[in-house]
């Protein structure tokens, strides 16, 4: 029938929780690993709605909710939350005063009822429901052109100010390679007084 996107934060759980949707014949694929996953699978194939368990981890389940919101290609698709603390669920209302709320026990009929009123919806209003083309770039505003930068004019001082660090750099270099043979002549000294 329709294909639900299933966000829920336990592997285990969410295989659980998603059998009586696909039980009514629905093609639901199930979340639980990251939230970087979920959105590379939410852009991949936009889903016909998003289904949001607050059981586990309710923040992380409505922020993936509110980046589809925000997302231009996906703020069509209706979002349901399912389950959760009764604060949660408060938070999550507050967030999302347009999403579905439903309990694990009637989460069948509350999203076959959530798609029937997309589908009223569309048909009152095709044109809101056809996805935008995509346009070609658009040319890019002409810009005032910056100045280039002035460099400094290099003058005797300058140069010498840069050249001094250079200097003191080859002059430490050279001072360990005099201590290591100074070192090695007293070791050789030394060595020859033990003979």
């Amino acid at each position: 029938m329709a294909r639900l996107f299933f966000i829920h934060w336990n592997k285990e759980e969410a295989h659980e929780r998603s059998r009586p949707l696909r039980d009514a014949g629905h093609d639901v694929t199930v979340h639980s690993d990251s939230g970087e996953e979920a959105w590379r699978l939410l852009k991949a194939l936009p889903p016909d709605a998003l289904v949001v368990s607050l059981d586990r981890l309710p923040s992380h389940g409505r922020r993936v909710a509110a980046v589809t919101t925000e997302h231009k290609r996906l703020r069509d698709v209706p979002v349901m939350f399912a389950g959760g603390e009764l604060d949660k669920a408060r938070a999550a209302r507050r967030q999302f005063p347009e999403a579905a709320f439903s309990d694990w026990f009637s989460l069948v009929a509350a999203v076959e009822a959530l798609l029937a009123r997309v589908a009223a919806e569309r048909a009152l209003n095709p044109v809101a429901a056809m996805p935008e083309p995509r346009a070609a770039a658009a040319p890019k505003s002409p810009r005032r052109a910056r100045p280039a930068k002035r460099r400094k004019k290099m003058t005797r001082r300058t140069k010498t100010v840069r050249a001094a660090p250079r200097a003191a750099k080859s002059a430490r270099r050279k001072k360990p390679a005099r201590g290591k043979k100074k070192a090695a002549r007293a070791k050789a000294r030394v060595r020859k007084k033990v003979r």
